[in-house]
């Protein structure tokens, strides 16, 4: 995700929703938050999921 120009921030969608829209939780420096701010971001740059089958027993 991009905030402003050239500052990069990683978020890790949640299972938790607000209307429907999946949460956020990230930290910009104010402590590990889960919010509502997907659509706030300027720009997302990737994603990639995660499945069980990719973690280590």
């Amino acid at each position: 995700m991009s905030l402003v120009v050239e500052v990069l921030h990683i978020g890790i969608v949640s299972d938790g929703s607000v209307d429907g829209r999946l949460l956020i939780i990230h930290n910009i420096g104010r402590g590990t938050r889960e919010e509502d701010v997907l659509l706030q971001f300027n720009l997302i740059i990737g994603h990639h999921r995660l499945s069980a089958e990719d973690l280590p027993n």
